[in-house]
């Protein structure tokens, strides 16, 4: 029995990774070499759960609403804009003297759940976040786009907090955005 679930489980771990996509158009091996870069996220068209994210907020209790701006978004954006240097160690954010702009621009998140910490048979991965959305990186002194990534189905690991779900989710897009500007040498 105990084999059988733990089939079951690498399964489902192996069907989460499958899922998960990142494609890219432009030369992803820029983010081998350190760079100077600013950050700037954006959430024009953003759904959290399937809805927008002013009907999202109304179906939550006003201790959730507050917390969302006072909390969960400042604490997610404060990983995502350190998100490069999750990618690379050597990068720097440096707005007032940047080479690149990298425009993050999130377009889905689910924010999971924390019933996945409490299952015996669950993964790391169940109940995390999940986002979707693009990276754009620009050369700051002339505006062009010089890489585009975008990514689907990222899924972070599960957490107690949201804001800390939605934060891992960031760092396991860096980890893969790593992955593959290494393997594209």
């Amino acid at each position: 029995m105990k084999r059988v679930l733990l089939f079951l489980a690498a399964a489902l771990s192996m069907t989460v990774a499958s899922a998960q996509t990142i494609s890219y158009e432009g030369d992803i091996t820029i983010l081998n070499s350190p760079i100077i870069y600013d950050t700037e996220i954006v959430y024009e068209d953003l759904k959290v759960n399937d809805l927008p994210v002013d009907e999202f907020l109304q179906t939550m209790d006003e201790k959730f609403r507050e917390a969302w701006s006072t909390e969960i978004v400042p604490f997610a954006e404060t990983i995502g804009y350190g998100m490069p240097t999750c990618i690379n160690r050597k990068n720097v954010l440096d707005p007032e003297n940047p080479t690149y702009k990298i425009v993050l621009t999130l377009n889905s998140l689910e924010l999971g759940s924390i019933g996945a910490i409490f299952n015996p048979f669950a993964t790391r991965k169940t109940g995390g976040s999940i986002i979707d959305g693009k990276m754009e990186l620009f050369d700051a002194a002339t505006n062009d786009s010089v890489l585009l990534i975008t990514f689907d189905k990222i899924q972070g690991e599960s957490d107690f907090s949201d804001s800390m779900r939605w934060a891992l989710a960031y760092i396991d897009l860096a980890k893969k955005i790593k992955r593959t500007a290494k393997k594209a040498k």
